[in-house]
């Protein structure tokens, strides 16, 4: 199942309160395109599920544990690297979409996990403080580097759609 962009807000204006300023304690990947990030709060830790896969797009806590790779894959270390110890500042949805922001505080400084939850589309970005493309999920490295654009708005079905990345 998909989360529409109101069921996102509602996930959000749930969840939102209970994560903000807490600490990532642990990072995992269960799937190619699915994160688990580990979130300490005072008195408990919360666990974030981001999924990108095309017919699962969703983000949520969960209680329930994952079987994880015995070798994490290279995104997970990737993430694991950079935001282990990191405090997250906001969670928000993008201008009433289906594309959610995690603002973070690293030792590398501010960073942003952009989750893109549309469908056949979907993926995980890690946007640095000048809203480059650090890295992604799905291995589309020929968004590395570039500026991040929004996705464009409304039915694109029939028209060819110009690059998002500048």
């Amino acid at each position: 199942m998909i989360l529409n962009k109101t069921d996102l807000a509602l996930v959000l204006a749930e969840i939102g309160p209970v994560l903000r300023s807490g600490w990532i304690q642990k990072i995992h990947q269960p799937q190619p395109r699915t994160i688990v990030f580990d979130i300490r709060v005072p008195g408990e830790t919360h666990r974030l599920l981001i999924s990108c896969e095309t017919s699962s797009a969703r983000l949520h806590l969960t209680t329930g544990s994952h079987s994880n790779p015995p070798t994490p894959p290279p995104f997970c270390q990737f993430l694991r690297a950079h935001f282990h110890g990191a405090r997250l500042d906001d969670i928000r949805q993008i201008e009433n979409d289906r594309i959610i922001e995690l603002q973070i505080t690293s030792r590398d400084g501010p960073r942003t996990i952009l989750c893109e939850l549309t469908g056949p589309k979907a993926n995980i970005l890690v946007l640095d403080a000048e809203r480059r493309v650090l890295r992604d999920c799905t291995r589309q490295s020929a968004h590395l580097g570039q500026t991040y654009e929004l996705p464009p708005q409304g039915n694109t079905a029939h028209k060819p759609t110009p690059s998002r990345f500048t």
